[in-house]
């Protein structure tokens, strides 16, 4: 009788795992229709850390600089199924605006794109995300806010970090940092345009080089693994050292954006010499 009752209980915990399982692979079956598109790695590592694992993020151009990110026939493919596209700048061209959203104030190709890098316009593109995807996932609506009110809170904390009066300009290899430097109220100039791979003249670097010496600016910023010839010339010609400032624009699962933002701020604190 004892072996009975144990060999019953036992059928009941095999039939009751086996439907948690079932259970669990049709929640994951829905969640993978109902996906999200990041178009660049920046907009991935922001969608994530505001849905959670609630909500599948399909990324496109991971590990891609964000001026040559294009869509091949697979990319269409998977932006075409999606429930929600979403980028921070005006890179992809042709998608449906009805499933679109972009949150750029950059025009042209000459404008800095780099849009994710000022922590007020992130608030803006996550509250007005949180709101589309609690529409297109209402069953987690909870969820999002609770997700939205602690991401919000985490880059409000990151505000508090950034120094303030700051002494230096702000000068970087290229006219990525625009953005940053808006959010230190301060000024900032840079030797190439906003294409890294841009040639430039003698005359441009001597110019550079002459407002470093003028201003006596210690350090210049730059793209982490960012290589330039160039860049070698300036700090040779003036002694500058160069921090390296994470855009996010290669992918690091081990990192979020509040955290990645958070080391960056604080060796712009030193770079601009803020109290």
């Amino acid at each position: 009788m004892k072996k009975f009752f144990v060999t019953l209980l036992a059928a009941g915990f095999l039939i009751s795992l086996i439907s948690c399982t079932n259970e669990s692979s049709q929640n994951k079956k829905v969640l993978d229709e109902k996906y999200i598109v990041a178009l660049s790695n920046p907009v991935r590592i922001i969608l994530e850390e505001l849905v959670g694992n609630t909500i599948a993020v399909k990324s496109i151009g991971e590990n891609t600089d964000i001026h040559e990110i294009s869509l091949t026939s697979k990319d269409r493919k998977i932006v075409e199924d999606s429930k929600l596209v979403a980028e921070l700048t005006k890179v992809i061209k042709n998608v449906d605006s009805k499933k679109y959203v972009n949150f750029s104030d950059s025009s042209g190709s000459s404008a800095d794109p780099h849009l994710w890098l000022n922590i007020d316009k992130v608030q803006k593109f996550i509250g007005d995300i949180s709101e589309k995807i609690q529409k297109i996932d209402p069953t987690n609506k909870e969820i999002y806010i609770r997700n939205y009110n602690s991401f919000n809170k985490k880059l409000e904390n990151l505000k508090s970090e950034i120094g303030t009066q700051c002494s230096k300009e702000l000068v970087s290899i290229h006219d990525s940092f625009q953005y940053l430097a808006s959010e230190y109220g301060v000024e900032s100039f840079y030797i190439k345009g906003v294409d890294p791979h841009s040639e430039v003249t003698s005359n441009q670097i001597d110019e550079v080089v002459s407002k470093i010496k003028s201003k006596n600016i210690k350090y210049v910023i730059n793209e982490s693994g960012l290589k330039s010839k160039d860049l070698d010339v300036v700090k040779k010609e003036t002694g500058v050292k160069v921090i390296e400032i994470d855009i996010l624009e290669k992918k690091n699962s081990n990192i979020s954006y509040t955290d990645a933002m958070s080391t960056n701020i604080k060796k712009l604190n030193t770079v601009l010499g803020c109290k």
